[in-house]
This record gives C-alpha cells, structure tokens and sequence, in this order.
C-alpha cells in the first residue's frame, strides 16, 4: 500500500501498456510514480521530463501533475513530487540532473558532470564560502544558459572524487586546489581545509599533493605542498594546525 507523498500522485500516474494482457492486468492497479521513474531518496523525489517520458509518461500528464499540485517545477525540465523530503540543496541537485536528464542519478559517473568547487565545500559542510552558483567539472567542454551555473573542464582522478548524498562530488582536497586554482581568498580556502581534516573526510597527505601546484605562486618552492598548507593554515590562524601536518588524519566519506 502506497503511504505519504506516494498516494499525492497515484490518480494522475499512467498504466503501463507493454502488451494486451499486461494492459488488462494494469487496468486493476496503478503504478506509483517512484516505482515508474525510481524516484525515491536516490534522487530526492526528483524527477526529469525525459525520465519521465522514457517510462511512457505523456507530457500532459506531467502538465496536469504540476497543475494538480501533485509536482512542483523546480527547474527547467526537473519536477519535485510533492510531500517529498526537505532537501537543502535542491538547487544544487536540479542542476546537475539537468546536465544529463535522461541518466537517473545513481547511474551516473563523472562524464555526467560531478559537484566542484564552491559547491563541493558547501555539500560537504566545509568552510564558509557561498555557493549561489552550482559547480559542475565535466571532461567535456560544456556551455550552460544558466547564468547561476558554471561548468568546468577536467578528467578527474578515481582517487579525486567520492560520492556524497548520491552525488558525485571532488573530495576536500581536489576542492582545496580548484578553489585555489579559482584564486579564491587564501584564508577562505584555508578553513575549508580545516574544517576537511577536523571532520576526516580528507587527510593531509591527500591536501598537500593536491595544492603541491600552487606553490610558487606564494612564493615557496616548488613541490613544497607541506609548506604551503602550514602557510595557508598558519595565515587564517587555524589552531592544530602543527598536529595535523605531523599526524595526518584519517579519511572517511560520510
């Protein structure tokens, strides 16, 4: 039996019609949307017009749902079923499934977009850095409409990306050196670090290859990653700095 925000949209979902006797035995029964569409905490009670019409679901019925109140739009081509769960990054996650609308979302890799930079510290929690813009770095070149979207070109590394809340996302690390390769403010960067290894959702020795770049251009020497996280650390008067840089902090993706 359909219970919560299921029931809100079971009267306006379409039959299935994959042969005449299926057609007669989906005519006793409808199916739920999340079970048609695989709508369910995996995508945030999410749903993309192309997912939808890949289930044979007419575009008047996804009409009737947001007139009905049964979904809401909550951007271009992306609908939230109603009494779906508060999400506070549903802005973030309409985004990138509009990136590859036909892709459910935990069928997606990296070549589907993964969350970076401003945004990767901000579903992570890190740092104070807002976020108004959704982030995405692709493989591909890639232009978007959207003037509160930005796209990003590079190949990630399996050991530069995890997956967060079913989304693909850089780790703190990788996420240190983009912002840094974005010239954000050095101290800025710094508590997203800090805030990286107090959680130990990323450890030092991961930080340090990471912004090992980076270096000259504060005036260290090249290949002094150590010395330049002390700096950064040091600049934003971070404390424990010194205890993080001689014992490296675990790693975990939470």
């Amino acid at each position: 039996m359909a219970t919560g925000w299921q029931q809100t949209v079971m009267g306006s979902w379409p039959l299935i019609n994959h042969s005449t006797t299926q057609m007669r035995h989906n005519q006793a029964r409808v199916v739920p949307p999340d079970q048609r569409l695989g709508v369910s905490e995996d995508q945030w009670g999410l749903f993309t017009k192309r997912q939808a019409e890949d289930v044979g679901m007419a575009w008047t019925t996804i009409a009737r749902l947001a007139r009905d109140a049964g979904a809401e739009r909550v951007a271009p081509g992306v609908y939230r079923l109603r009494g779906a769960p508060a999400d506070e990054h549903l802005a973030l996650r309409a985004a990138w499934l509009q990136l590859a609308p036909d892709v459910r979302a935990w069928e997606r890799t990296p070549a589907q977009g993964v969350v970076s930079h401003r945004s990767a510290a901000a579903l992570f929690g890190l740092g104070e850095l807002p976020a108004d813009v959704h982030q995405f770095t692709l493989p591909a070149r890639r232009q978007t409409r959207r003037p509160d979207v930005r796209l990003h070109r590079a190949t990630l590394r399996d050991d530069e990306w995890t997956r967060r809340q079913g989304q693909p996302v850089t780790r703190p690390s990788r996420t240190a050196a983009d912002l840094l390769g974005d010239r954000e403010d050095p101290g800025a960067v710094a508590r997203v670090i800090a805030d990286a290894l107090r959680t130990a959702v990323d450890n030092v020795a991961a930080v340090v290859k990471a912004i090992t770049p980076y270096t000259a251009r504060f005036g260290l020497r090249p290949g002094d990653g150590a010395g330049l996280l002390d700096l950064l650390l040091e600049s934003a008067g971070i404390a424990k700095r010194e205890e993080w840089l001689v014992s490296p902090a675990g790693s975990s993706d939470r």
